[in-house]
């Protein structure tokens, strides 16, 4: 996370990269909305960009690859809005 020091404007762009911890706990809604406003929170501090990477397709249980793959989903539609 930011520094919680850091003022508006202080860093040019801003990199999150959303893993699979939180993933496995089975709160999809709670994680999309504490990354959220975490990016939320980024964008007071940040000049420029905010940038989310998105967590990779892991292997393992059919269950986690489908949570994952779901999250990533809902990143794009939250964070990669479609050009009009």
């Amino acid at each position: 996370m930011v520094p919680a020091e850091a003022k508006t404007g202080k860093y040019r762009d801003i990199i999150f990269h959303v893993g699979t911890n939180d993933v496995r706990m089975k709160q999809s809604e709670v994680t999309k909305c504490n990354i959220a406003s975490a990016c939320k929170s980024a964008r007071k501090m940040c000049r420029h960009r905010v940038i989310v990477s998105g967590p990779l397709l892991v292997r393992g249980s059919d269950e986690l690859y489908s949570r994952v793959s779901q999250l990533n989903r809902r990143l794009k539609t939250v964070f990669c809005p479609t050009k009009r």
